[in-house]
Protein backbone atom coordinates (compact mmCIF):
# COMPACT_ATOMS: atom_id res chain seq x y z
CA UNK A 1 0.00 0.00 0.00
CA UNK A 2 1.34 3.53 -0.63
CA UNK A 3 1.08 5.13 2.89
CA UNK A 4 1.12 8.56 1.89
CA UNK A 5 -1.43 9.39 0.32
CA UNK A 6 -3.99 7.87 3.00
CA UNK A 7 -2.59 10.51 5.43
CA UNK A 8 -4.82 13.02 5.05
CA UNK A 9 -7.54 10.42 5.98
CA UNK A 10 -6.14 10.98 9.98
CA UNK A 11 -6.74 14.57 10.30
CA UNK A 12 -9.64 14.26 11.61
CA UNK A 13 -8.71 11.76 14.10
CA UNK A 14 -9.03 13.31 17.84
CA UNK A 15 -8.80 11.64 20.97
CA UNK A 16 -12.19 10.12 22.49
CA UNK A 17 -13.34 7.98 25.60
CA UNK A 18 -14.82 4.53 25.18
CA UNK A 19 -18.32 4.65 27.47
CA UNK A 20 -20.10 1.43 27.01
CA UNK A 21 -23.63 1.57 28.22
CA UNK A 22 -25.15 -1.54 29.48
CA UNK A 23 -28.86 -1.75 30.27
CA UNK A 24 -30.01 -4.85 31.89
CA UNK A 25 -33.30 -6.51 31.59
CA UNK A 26 -35.04 -7.49 34.32
CA UNK A 27 -36.16 -11.06 34.27
CA UNK A 28 -39.43 -11.13 36.84
CA UNK A 29 -40.14 -15.18 38.24
CA UNK A 30 -43.01 -16.76 36.94
CA UNK A 31 -46.03 -17.07 39.53
CA UNK A 32 -46.19 -20.66 38.96
CA UNK A 33 -45.42 -22.01 41.06
CA UNK A 34 -45.72 -18.82 43.68
CA UNK A 35 -41.77 -17.59 43.92
CA UNK A 36 -39.78 -17.12 46.77
CA UNK A 37 -35.95 -17.12 45.90
CA UNK A 38 -35.37 -16.65 41.89
CA UNK A 39 -32.19 -16.52 40.98
CA UNK A 40 -30.76 -18.26 43.49
CA UNK A 41 -28.80 -20.40 40.73
CA UNK A 42 -28.72 -20.10 37.44
CA UNK A 43 -26.87 -21.77 34.08
CA UNK A 44 -26.88 -21.71 30.43
CA UNK A 45 -25.83 -24.28 27.71
CA UNK A 46 -25.82 -21.54 24.69
CA UNK A 47 -29.23 -21.90 23.57
CA UNK A 48 -31.41 -22.27 27.07
CA UNK A 49 -30.71 -20.32 29.96
CA UNK A 50 -32.01 -21.68 33.37
CA UNK A 51 -33.06 -20.14 36.97
CA UNK A 52 -33.43 -22.00 40.16
CA UNK A 53 -35.52 -21.15 43.02
CA UNK A 54 -34.77 -23.86 45.61
CA UNK A 55 -37.66 -22.51 47.91
CA UNK A 56 -40.17 -22.08 44.84
CA UNK A 57 -44.00 -23.01 46.49
CA UNK A 58 -44.41 -26.19 44.43
CA UNK A 59 -46.39 -28.19 46.57
CA UNK A 60 -49.54 -26.50 47.90
CA UNK A 61 -49.54 -22.63 46.29
CA UNK A 62 -51.66 -20.90 48.81
CA UNK A 63 -49.29 -21.87 51.56
CA UNK A 64 -45.87 -19.65 51.79
CA UNK A 65 -44.93 -21.49 54.92
CA UNK A 66 -45.19 -25.79 53.90
CA UNK A 67 -44.77 -25.56 50.38
CA UNK A 68 -41.77 -24.90 49.57
CA UNK A 69 -39.95 -27.95 47.46
CA UNK A 70 -37.96 -25.95 45.05
CA UNK A 71 -38.44 -25.60 40.81
CA UNK A 72 -36.19 -25.02 37.78
CA UNK A 73 -37.34 -22.38 35.34
CA UNK A 74 -36.09 -22.78 31.86
CA UNK A 75 -35.84 -19.81 29.00
CA UNK A 76 -34.60 -19.88 25.84
CA UNK A 77 -32.54 -17.08 24.17
CA UNK A 78 -34.75 -15.92 20.97
CA UNK A 79 -33.47 -12.75 19.41
CA UNK A 80 -31.53 -11.51 22.38
CA UNK A 81 -33.94 -12.08 24.76
CA UNK A 82 -34.93 -14.81 27.34
CA UNK A 83 -38.40 -16.40 26.07
CA UNK A 84 -39.92 -18.68 28.96
CA UNK A 85 -39.64 -22.26 27.88
CA UNK A 86 -40.62 -24.80 30.74
CA UNK A 87 -40.83 -25.44 34.35
CA UNK A 88 -39.07 -28.37 36.13
CA UNK A 89 -39.94 -29.63 39.68
CA UNK A 90 -38.99 -32.21 41.87
CA UNK A 91 -40.94 -35.94 41.15
CA UNK A 92 -42.88 -36.84 44.24
CA UNK A 93 -41.35 -33.06 45.71
CA UNK A 94 -41.83 -32.79 49.75
CA UNK A 95 -41.21 -29.84 52.04
CA UNK A 96 -37.91 -28.74 51.78
CA UNK A 97 -36.36 -30.82 48.74
CA UNK A 98 -34.49 -27.14 47.96
CA UNK A 99 -34.92 -28.67 44.20
CA UNK A 100 -32.43 -25.95 41.97
CA UNK A 101 -29.95 -25.13 44.87
CA UNK A 102 -27.46 -25.46 42.45
CA UNK A 103 -27.49 -25.65 38.39
CA UNK A 104 -25.22 -26.40 35.90
CA UNK A 105 -25.20 -27.39 31.82
CA UNK A 106 -23.44 -28.28 29.24
CA UNK A 107 -24.55 -28.90 25.73
CA UNK A 108 -28.24 -29.97 26.19
CA UNK A 109 -27.61 -31.64 29.36
CA UNK A 110 -28.53 -29.95 32.77
CA UNK A 111 -27.73 -31.01 36.24
CA UNK A 112 -30.03 -29.60 39.33
CA UNK A 113 -28.82 -29.86 42.98
CA UNK A 114 -31.82 -31.03 45.33
CA UNK A 115 -29.60 -31.30 48.58
CA UNK A 116 -32.28 -32.90 51.04
CA UNK A 117 -34.37 -34.65 48.33
CA UNK A 118 -35.80 -38.24 50.64
CA UNK A 119 -35.12 -40.94 47.83
CA UNK A 120 -37.46 -43.71 47.74
CA UNK A 121 -36.21 -46.65 49.75
CA UNK A 122 -33.13 -45.41 51.26
CA UNK A 123 -32.46 -42.89 54.42
CA UNK A 124 -29.80 -40.61 52.38
CA UNK A 125 -30.88 -36.98 51.30
CA UNK A 126 -29.37 -35.00 48.56
CA UNK A 127 -28.41 -35.63 45.11
CA UNK A 128 -29.24 -34.16 41.34
CA UNK A 129 -31.34 -34.97 38.53
CA UNK A 130 -29.77 -34.92 34.97
CA UNK A 131 -32.35 -33.70 32.33
CA UNK A 132 -31.84 -33.74 28.44
CA UNK A 133 -33.17 -31.58 25.92
CA UNK A 134 -35.15 -34.22 23.70
CA UNK A 135 -38.14 -34.12 21.34
CA UNK A 136 -38.84 -30.36 22.36
CA UNK A 137 -38.36 -30.55 26.04
CA UNK A 138 -36.38 -31.33 28.83
CA UNK A 139 -36.72 -34.46 29.87
CA UNK A 140 -35.26 -36.35 33.54
CA UNK A 141 -32.35 -39.12 32.43
CA UNK A 142 -30.62 -39.78 34.90
CA UNK A 143 -30.70 -39.71 39.18
CA UNK A 144 -27.49 -39.05 40.41
CA UNK A 145 -28.66 -40.49 44.58
CA UNK A 146 -26.22 -41.00 47.55
CA UNK A 147 -23.76 -44.20 47.67
CA UNK A 148 -25.20 -46.74 50.22
CA UNK A 149 -21.33 -47.47 51.09
CA UNK A 150 -19.94 -44.32 51.96
CA UNK A 151 -20.73 -43.69 55.65
CA UNK A 152 -23.25 -41.07 56.24
CA UNK A 153 -21.71 -39.45 59.32
CA UNK A 154 -19.00 -38.33 57.56
CA UNK A 155 -21.92 -36.13 55.27
CA UNK A 156 -25.00 -35.20 54.96
CA UNK A 157 -27.14 -32.87 52.50
CA UNK A 158 -25.42 -33.42 48.94
CA UNK A 159 -26.09 -31.31 45.87
CA UNK A 160 -25.42 -27.61 47.21
CA UNK A 161 -23.04 -27.60 44.51
CA UNK A 162 -22.72 -29.26 41.36
CA UNK A 163 -21.35 -29.37 38.22
CA UNK A 164 -21.56 -31.57 34.69
CA UNK A 165 -19.33 -31.73 31.36
CA UNK A 166 -19.51 -34.97 29.41
CA UNK A 167 -19.74 -38.06 31.31
CA UNK A 168 -18.76 -36.39 34.63
CA UNK A 169 -20.44 -35.11 37.63
CA UNK A 170 -19.51 -33.95 40.68
CA UNK A 171 -21.48 -33.10 43.77
CA UNK A 172 -20.74 -31.56 47.19
CA UNK A 173 -22.48 -32.07 50.65
CA UNK A 174 -23.42 -29.45 52.42
CA UNK A 175 -21.64 -30.60 55.30
CA UNK A 176 -18.55 -33.07 55.55
CA UNK A 177 -16.38 -34.05 58.65
CA UNK A 178 -13.80 -35.29 55.84
CA UNK A 179 -13.94 -31.92 53.71
CA UNK A 180 -14.83 -34.76 50.70
CA UNK A 181 -16.84 -34.44 47.18
CA UNK A 182 -18.58 -37.10 45.31
CA UNK A 183 -17.71 -37.91 41.53
CA UNK A 184 -20.26 -39.83 39.34
CA UNK A 185 -19.80 -40.84 36.44
CA UNK A 186 -22.34 -42.05 32.77
CA UNK A 187 -22.30 -45.55 31.95
CA UNK A 188 -24.00 -47.51 29.64
CA UNK A 189 -26.83 -48.03 32.16
CA UNK A 190 -27.00 -44.74 33.68
CA UNK A 191 -25.23 -42.34 36.02
CA UNK A 192 -23.19 -44.00 39.04
CA UNK A 193 -21.04 -43.68 42.02
CA UNK A 194 -17.67 -43.51 41.09
CA UNK A 195 -15.61 -42.51 43.98
CA UNK A 196 -15.41 -39.79 46.70
CA UNK A 197 -12.45 -37.97 47.83
CA UNK A 198 -10.71 -35.23 50.48
CA UNK A 199 -8.29 -32.06 49.31
CA UNK A 200 -4.81 -33.99 48.48
CA UNK A 201 -3.27 -32.23 51.58
CA UNK A 202 -6.38 -33.13 53.95
CA UNK A 203 -6.76 -29.61 54.34
CA UNK A 204 -9.37 -27.80 57.24
CA UNK A 205 -12.60 -29.36 57.21
CA UNK A 206 -14.18 -25.91 57.16
CA UNK A 207 -12.28 -25.28 54.20
CA UNK A 208 -15.16 -25.62 51.87
CA UNK A 209 -13.09 -28.09 49.76
CA UNK A 210 -15.99 -28.47 46.61
CA UNK A 211 -17.30 -24.59 47.10
CA UNK A 212 -17.37 -24.41 42.75
CA UNK A 213 -15.71 -26.38 39.96
CA UNK A 214 -14.79 -26.03 36.83
CA UNK A 215 -14.55 -29.37 34.33
CA UNK A 216 -12.89 -29.53 30.89
CA UNK A 217 -12.52 -32.70 28.82
CA UNK A 218 -8.68 -32.75 30.27
CA UNK A 219 -8.82 -30.92 33.67
CA UNK A 220 -10.78 -30.52 36.90
CA UNK A 221 -10.98 -27.76 39.00
CA UNK A 222 -11.95 -27.31 42.61
CA UNK A 223 -12.14 -24.86 44.78
CA UNK A 224 -12.22 -24.53 48.72
CA UNK A 225 -11.92 -20.72 49.31
CA UNK A 226 -12.28 -20.79 53.57
CA UNK A 227 -8.67 -22.67 53.07
CA UNK A 228 -6.65 -21.41 56.46
CA UNK A 229 -3.63 -23.63 55.73
CA UNK A 230 -1.89 -20.52 53.89
CA UNK A 231 -3.96 -17.31 55.80
CA UNK A 232 -6.65 -17.26 57.42
CA UNK A 233 -9.68 -17.87 54.79
CA UNK A 234 -6.79 -17.10 52.16
CA UNK A 235 -8.78 -20.09 49.97
CA UNK A 236 -7.08 -22.34 47.46
CA UNK A 237 -8.08 -24.16 44.18
CA UNK A 238 -6.75 -27.53 43.49
CA UNK A 239 -5.94 -28.44 39.48
CA UNK A 240 -6.39 -32.00 38.81
CA UNK A 241 -5.92 -33.65 35.40
CA UNK A 242 -9.57 -35.54 34.11
CA UNK A 243 -7.23 -39.13 32.44
CA UNK A 244 -8.64 -41.10 29.40
CA UNK A 245 -10.22 -43.52 32.40
CA UNK A 246 -12.27 -41.06 33.51
CA UNK A 247 -10.12 -40.81 36.76
CA UNK A 248 -8.82 -37.83 38.46
CA UNK A 249 -4.78 -36.72 39.12
CA UNK A 250 -4.12 -34.40 41.34
CA UNK A 251 -1.36 -31.91 39.42
CA UNK A 252 -1.06 -28.42 41.51
CA UNK A 253 -2.43 -26.86 43.88
CA UNK A 254 -2.92 -22.43 43.68
CA UNK A 255 -3.13 -20.18 46.50
CA UNK A 256 -2.84 -16.66 45.17
CA UNK A 257 0.96 -16.44 46.36
CA UNK A 258 2.36 -15.35 43.42
CA UNK A 259 -0.50 -12.60 42.71
CA UNK A 260 0.24 -9.19 43.54
CA UNK A 261 1.02 -8.80 47.30
CA UNK A 262 1.15 -12.92 47.73
CA UNK A 263 -1.80 -14.84 49.42
CA UNK A 264 -1.28 -12.65 52.72
CA UNK A 265 -3.68 -9.98 51.01
CA UNK A 266 -6.21 -12.42 49.80
CA UNK A 267 -9.30 -13.92 51.10
CA UNK A 268 -11.43 -16.61 49.84
CA UNK A 269 -9.13 -17.11 47.11
CA UNK A 270 -11.77 -19.52 44.27
CA UNK A 271 -15.23 -18.21 45.40
CA UNK A 272 -15.49 -18.61 41.88
CA UNK A 273 -13.75 -20.07 38.92
CA UNK A 274 -13.98 -19.92 34.94
CA UNK A 275 -11.58 -21.25 32.15
CA UNK A 276 -11.61 -21.13 29.45
CA UNK A 277 -9.05 -21.50 26.02
CA UNK A 278 -5.69 -22.21 28.26
CA UNK A 279 -6.65 -19.34 30.18
CA UNK A 280 -8.00 -19.90 34.05
CA UNK A 281 -9.73 -16.98 35.42
CA UNK A 282 -10.10 -17.08 39.97
CA UNK A 283 -12.35 -14.69 42.00
CA UNK A 284 -11.06 -13.36 45.02
CA UNK A 285 -13.57 -11.36 46.50
CA UNK A 286 -12.38 -9.96 49.47
CA UNK A 287 -8.78 -9.09 48.51
CA UNK A 288 -7.20 -6.62 50.05
CA UNK A 289 -5.24 -3.96 47.33
CA UNK A 290 -5.68 -0.02 47.04
CA UNK A 291 -8.91 -0.31 49.85
CA UNK A 292 -10.13 -3.41 52.44
CA UNK A 293 -11.68 -6.28 50.29
CA UNK A 294 -12.38 -4.53 47.20
CA UNK A 295 -11.41 -7.90 45.41
CA UNK A 296 -10.21 -9.05 42.42
CA UNK A 297 -9.65 -11.45 39.68
CA UNK A 298 -6.69 -13.19 39.16
CA UNK A 299 -5.63 -14.95 35.53
CA UNK A 300 -3.74 -17.69 35.38
CA UNK A 301 -2.26 -18.84 31.85
CA UNK A 302 -1.08 -22.91 31.23
CA UNK A 303 2.28 -23.33 30.36
CA UNK A 304 4.39 -26.67 29.96
CA UNK A 305 1.29 -28.42 31.82
CA UNK A 306 1.55 -25.92 34.99
CA UNK A 307 -1.13 -23.14 35.71
CA UNK A 308 1.33 -19.83 36.39
CA UNK A 309 -0.28 -16.30 37.45
CA UNK A 310 -0.45 -13.74 34.62
CA UNK A 311 -2.47 -10.49 35.73
CA UNK A 312 -4.71 -9.49 38.28
CA UNK A 313 -7.80 -7.61 37.06
CA UNK A 314 -9.37 -5.14 39.35
CA UNK A 315 -12.05 -2.40 39.06
CA UNK A 316 -11.80 1.40 38.71
CA UNK A 317 -12.81 3.87 41.72
CA UNK A 318 -12.65 0.23 43.65
CA UNK A 319 -14.17 1.27 47.51
CA UNK A 320 -13.96 -0.70 50.51
CA UNK A 321 -16.03 -3.79 50.94
CA UNK A 322 -16.73 -3.71 46.68
CA UNK A 323 -16.25 -7.94 46.43
CA UNK A 324 -15.19 -8.08 43.16
CA UNK A 325 -14.94 -11.83 42.27
CA UNK A 326 -17.65 -13.07 44.04
CA UNK A 327 -18.47 -14.49 40.69
CA UNK A 328 -16.77 -14.60 37.34
CA UNK A 329 -16.85 -15.99 34.17
CA UNK A 330 -13.83 -15.84 31.28
CA UNK A 331 -14.91 -15.59 27.12
CA UNK A 332 -12.24 -15.60 25.14
CA UNK A 333 -10.80 -11.68 25.64
CA UNK A 334 -14.25 -11.09 27.74
CA UNK A 335 -14.19 -11.34 31.63
CA UNK A 336 -17.23 -10.90 33.44
CA UNK A 337 -16.85 -10.51 37.29
CA UNK A 338 -19.81 -9.34 40.00
CA UNK A 339 -19.11 -7.29 43.17
CA UNK A 340 -21.45 -7.70 45.67
CA UNK A 341 -20.94 -4.89 47.65
CA UNK A 342 -21.03 -2.47 44.85
CA UNK A 343 -23.58 -1.02 43.44
CA UNK A 344 -25.89 2.46 43.47
CA UNK A 345 -27.13 3.67 46.91
CA UNK A 346 -29.56 1.53 48.35
CA UNK A 347 -28.87 -1.15 45.75
CA UNK A 348 -25.77 -3.46 46.58
CA UNK A 349 -24.18 -5.35 43.87
CA UNK A 350 -23.24 -4.90 40.19
CA UNK A 351 -21.15 -6.27 37.29
CA UNK A 352 -18.23 -5.01 35.30
CA UNK A 353 -17.24 -6.40 32.46
CA UNK A 354 -13.44 -6.23 31.27
CA UNK A 355 -11.67 -7.18 27.85
CA UNK A 356 -8.31 -7.89 26.80
CA UNK A 357 -6.21 -5.86 23.91
CA UNK A 358 -3.68 -7.38 22.04
CA UNK A 359 -1.25 -5.99 24.46
CA UNK A 360 -2.52 -8.62 26.81
CA UNK A 361 -3.54 -6.48 29.33
CA UNK A 362 -7.37 -6.49 30.83
CA UNK A 363 -9.00 -2.92 30.72
CA UNK A 364 -12.60 -2.12 32.16
CA UNK A 365 -15.20 -2.40 29.37
CA UNK A 366 -18.54 -1.88 31.29
CA UNK A 367 -20.27 -1.16 34.87
CA UNK A 368 -22.99 -3.26 34.55
CA UNK A 369 -25.82 -2.29 36.99
CA UNK A 370 -29.11 -3.31 38.19
CA UNK A 371 -32.74 -1.72 37.68
CA UNK A 372 -34.87 -2.88 40.32
CA UNK A 373 -38.44 -1.97 41.14
CA UNK A 374 -37.06 -0.90 44.60
CA UNK A 375 -33.34 -2.25 45.49
CA UNK A 376 -31.54 -5.43 44.62
CA UNK A 377 -30.74 -8.07 47.05
CA UNK A 378 -28.05 -11.13 46.80
CA UNK A 379 -27.31 -9.49 43.08
CA UNK A 380 -24.60 -11.12 41.59
CA UNK A 381 -23.98 -14.07 43.94
CA UNK A 382 -24.51 -16.39 41.20
CA UNK A 383 -24.20 -15.48 37.20
CA UNK A 384 -24.11 -16.88 33.86
CA UNK A 385 -22.69 -16.39 30.71
CA UNK A 386 -22.11 -17.36 26.80
CA UNK A 387 -19.95 -14.84 26.14
CA UNK A 388 -22.72 -12.25 24.54
CA UNK A 389 -24.78 -12.09 27.29
CA UNK A 390 -24.73 -11.92 31.24
CA UNK A 391 -27.50 -13.28 33.42
CA UNK A 392 -27.42 -12.20 37.57
CA UNK A 393 -29.06 -13.83 39.99
CA UNK A 394 -30.79 -11.95 42.42
CA UNK A 395 -32.56 -14.19 45.20
CA UNK A 396 -34.42 -11.26 47.00
CA UNK A 397 -34.84 -8.77 44.73
CA UNK A 398 -37.18 -6.39 46.89
CA UNK A 399 -40.72 -5.27 44.95
CA UNK A 400 -42.54 -2.30 46.13
CA UNK A 401 -45.18 -4.28 48.64
CA UNK A 402 -41.96 -5.48 50.17
CA UNK A 403 -41.72 -8.76 49.11
CA UNK A 404 -38.22 -10.63 48.06
CA UNK A 405 -39.46 -13.11 45.33
CA UNK A 406 -36.01 -12.57 43.77
CA UNK A 407 -35.44 -11.86 40.01
CA UNK A 408 -32.28 -11.83 37.10
CA UNK A 409 -31.11 -9.54 35.43
CA UNK A 410 -29.95 -10.01 31.66
CA UNK A 411 -26.84 -7.77 30.45
CA UNK A 412 -26.60 -7.97 26.60
CA UNK A 413 -22.43 -7.71 26.42
CA UNK A 414 -22.11 -6.37 23.18
CA UNK A 415 -22.68 -3.14 24.83
CA UNK A 416 -18.97 -3.79 25.05
CA UNK A 417 -17.92 -4.47 21.96
CA UNK A 418 -16.15 -1.05 19.95
CA UNK A 419 -14.80 -1.82 16.59
CA UNK A 420 -12.87 1.32 16.42
CA UNK A 421 -10.79 0.74 19.61
CA UNK A 422 -8.32 -1.54 17.79
CA UNK A 423 -5.91 -2.05 20.94
CA UNK A 424 -8.36 -2.53 23.28
CA UNK A 425 -7.17 0.44 25.97
CA UNK A 426 -10.72 1.78 26.37
CA UNK A 427 -9.78 5.43 24.05
CA UNK A 428 -10.15 5.78 20.76
CA UNK A 429 -6.31 7.39 19.90
CA UNK A 430 -3.80 8.05 17.31
CA UNK A 431 -2.22 4.27 18.14
CA UNK A 432 -6.05 2.73 16.88
CA UNK A 433 -5.43 4.15 13.20
CA UNK A 434 -2.00 2.36 13.64
CA UNK A 435 -3.09 -0.85 14.79
CA UNK A 436 -5.60 -0.34 11.82
CA UNK A 437 -2.14 0.55 9.51
CA UNK A 438 -1.04 -2.53 10.08
CA UNK A 439 -3.82 -5.03 10.29
CA UNK A 440 -4.44 -3.59 6.76
CA UNK A 441 -0.96 -4.15 5.82
CA UNK A 442 -1.30 -7.96 7.54
CA UNK A 443 -4.44 -8.33 5.16
CA UNK A 444 -6.55 -8.97 8.19
CA UNK A 445 -9.70 -9.56 8.04
CA UNK A 446 -10.18 -7.13 11.33
CA UNK A 447 -9.40 -4.11 9.15
CA UNK A 448 -12.64 -4.83 6.80
CA UNK A 449 -14.61 -2.16 8.21
CA UNK A 450 -17.03 -1.93 5.49
CA UNK A 451 -17.68 -5.89 5.72
CA UNK A 452 -17.44 -6.17 1.71
CA UNK A 453 -14.78 -9.06 2.73
CA UNK A 454 -12.25 -6.70 0.61
CA UNK A 455 -9.98 -4.96 1.96
CA UNK A 456 -9.50 -1.58 0.07
CA UNK A 457 -9.69 2.38 0.29
CA UNK A 458 -13.51 2.28 1.88
CA UNK A 459 -12.00 0.21 4.84
CA UNK A 460 -10.44 3.24 5.74
CA UNK A 461 -13.00 5.67 5.33
CA UNK A 462 -15.74 3.84 7.27
CA UNK A 463 -12.98 3.25 9.64
CA UNK A 464 -12.44 6.62 10.02
CA UNK A 465 -16.93 6.79 10.10
CA UNK A 466 -16.77 4.59 13.21
CA UNK A 467 -13.75 6.15 14.94
CA UNK A 468 -15.58 9.73 14.73
CA UNK A 469 -18.65 8.32 15.77
CA UNK A 470 -17.23 7.00 18.75
CA UNK A 471 -18.47 4.09 21.21
CA UNK A 472 -20.65 6.10 23.48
Amino acid sequence: MHTPSLAILTLGLTAATVLAQCDGVRLAPPTDPPPIEFGASVANDGRFWFVGDNNARTLCPGDPFNCSAGAVHVYEMVGGRLEFFQTLSPPNPALGDFFGTSLDADAGRLIVGTMNYQWPGTSRRGGAFVYEYEDGAWTETGRLIPPETVDPLLWRLLGVQVAIDGDMAMLTPLESTENMVFRYRLTASGWEYAEHFAAPNGGPVDAVFGHGYEILPDWVFISAPWDSSVVFRGGSVYAYRRLPDGSLEFAQRLTGDDAPGGALRNNFFGASMSVDDGRLAIGVPSATRDVAEQGSVQIYDLNDGRWQFSEEVVHEHAEELDQLGYSASLHGNLLVASATGDGAPGTPGSGYAFRRGPDGQWRQAAWLVPQPPVRTRQFGYVMASDGRHALFGAREDELPSRERPGAAYLFDLTCTDCPPDLDADGALTIFDFLTFLNLFEDRSSEADFDGDGELTIFDFLAFQTAFDAGCA
